[in-house]
Order: structure tokens, then sequence, then C-alpha cells
């Protein structure tokens, strides 16, 4: 037999042992794809983010992000109101687990300069709105920000007077001043004009010896605004006609009436300018 020393040295000599080499490779394995396989995760992870997924907080639950749906854009007149709890999109998706409580949210609102919408109808203005869908509180998901455009246009100015149909010998005046001036008003606080064009006089048949002749006298209503401020549409106007009756008294064969007033812009009474505009 071996003494205690000789036996030492021979097991020295000997290989380690196979079975303890084989859990240690297999213990390297087994991190090396725990490590890998968290790698995957995370890619898996962040790939899924950018396909529109998000993770839960324990990180291996994947949820749907929200989608919310496309912004129509609206116009409308500026006597109408706007509500904007009524235009909001709506959702597109919600993960099924996280319906409870989604909303969709009004992030902000701001006011578009004109000058960004060289087509527009003068006078318009024009707002931007952005939303967001948020999830359930407790998945956390919000949607990608969608905005929209709402533009109020403004309205055409109406007559809000307008003088009567009138008979005149060729002895009185045919001044608006006299006969009566149009007025105008906006249901937006827009200005305008206020203006007339007085016909040829146009004699009337049957006059029974008199001298008789009828004037048109064609008020129009348009909107007012500076070339400078806008070179784009604006709102249309209207016209109206005032019948003016010429009756020569003071002789039964014809004569010529006194010509029409040349078409000036109508002017209040109280105002010395040669043209009407309100706001």
């Amino acid at each position: 037999g071996l003494s205690a020393s000789e036996a030492e040295v021979t097991l020295s000599n000997m290989p380690y042992d196979l079975s303890s080499q084989a859990s240690y490779e297999a213990s390297v394995r087994n991190t090396q794809n725990r490590m890998v396989s968290a790698m995957a995760d995370k890619a898996l992870e962040k790939q899924a983010l950018l396909n529109g997924e998000v993770s839960s907080e324990a990180g291996m639950v994947l949820r749907k992000r929200p989608v919310l749906g496309g912004a129509t854009s609206y116009t409308f007149r500026c006597d109408q109101p706007v509500n904007l709890e009524s235009l909001k999109p709506l959702p597109w998706f919600v993960d099924p687990a996280c319906t409870s409580g989604a909303r969709v949210n009004l992030l902000r609102q701001r006011v578009l300069p004109e000058s960004q919408f060289p087509n527009r109808v003068c006078g318009s203005s024009f707002l931007e709105v952005t939303w967001q869908l948020r999830d359930s509180p407790v998945c956390g998901g919000v949607s990608e920000e969608v905005t929209q455009i709402i533009t109020v246009e403004p309205i055409s100015p109406v007559f809000a007077s307008f003088p009567a149909d009138t008979r005149v010998n060729t002895e009185q005046s045919t001044d608006p001043t006299v006969l009566g001036l149009a007025e105008g008003a906006s249901a937006c606080s827009q200005e305008f004009d206020v203006f007339y064009m007085d016909s040829d006089p146009v004699p009337v048949e049957g006059s029974n010896g008199n001298g008789q002749w009828t004037v048109n006298r064609v008020w129009t209503i348009l909107p007012f605004f500076p070339k400078s401020e806008c070179t784009g549409a604006t709102a249309e106007g209207s016209s109206r006609t005032q019948t003016i009756t010429v009756v020569d008294e003071t002789t039964s064969a014809p004569s010529t009436p006194q010509p029409a007033p040349v078409s000036v812009p109508a002017t209040p009474p109280s105002s010395s300018s040669s043209s009407s505009s309100s706001s």
C-alpha cells in the first residue's frame, strides 16, 4: 500500500473532476443564455415601443399604445358658436386591458397668424388645437399628439335700414341726405362700406302730360379690408335699389330733368367724410 504522503502526491497529479467541469460549463452557458435572453427582451421591448406598444411597470407584459384618430379641420361662420369638445378626434385604438378611464384630452390651443394662410377669406381667424389620447391610469399609455385647424370666417354685412322709394319734383333735391341714407350692420364687428350709384333718368310712360322720370339708386354694402392687410377674397356684399320718381310739375311739356347726382359714397348726416364704414 501507499503511505499517506504518497497518496497525496498521486491525487495531486490526477486530472480534476470532470463532473465539476461539466457543472461549471453548464453554469456559464446558463448565464450566457440569460444574458442573451435579457438582451433579446430589451430589443423586443424597444421594437415594441417603436411599433406603438408600451410595457407595463412589471417590464414583461406589453400593452398596445393608444392611437388617436385623425383630426378633421372645420370652418365656421363668425356668428356660429364653436364647441371644441364636440370637434375632438375619436380614439382609433385602446388596448382592451386599458380602456377604463381612457379619454381624449385637449393639450393646448393657440391663435395662428393670418399671414400663414395667403388664400384666406379676409377677416378670417385661425385656431390650432392639439389633442392627445390617454388610456387607463393603470396602463399610463398616451398617443401621439394630433392637431387640427379651426377656421372662423366673416359673413357679409347687411342693410340695417334702407330708404323708401320716393317721389320729388324737379325743384327738389335728390341728395341722399334728403331722401334717406342706407345704413349697414355687421354681425361680427367687421368694417364695411356703404355707397350708391344712380342710373340715368328713364321717362315714365303715360304720365298724363307731365314729364316724369325714374332714377334707380342702387345701394351696395361691402366688407372693407385695406389691400395692405389682406389680398385674399372677401365675403360677398349685397345691393338693393331705391326708386326715385322725378316729376316736372312746372310744365305740361316734357323737359329734361335735373341730372342724376354723381356716384359718391353715402355719408351720414353727421359725418363730413366721403365714405361710410362701421365696425
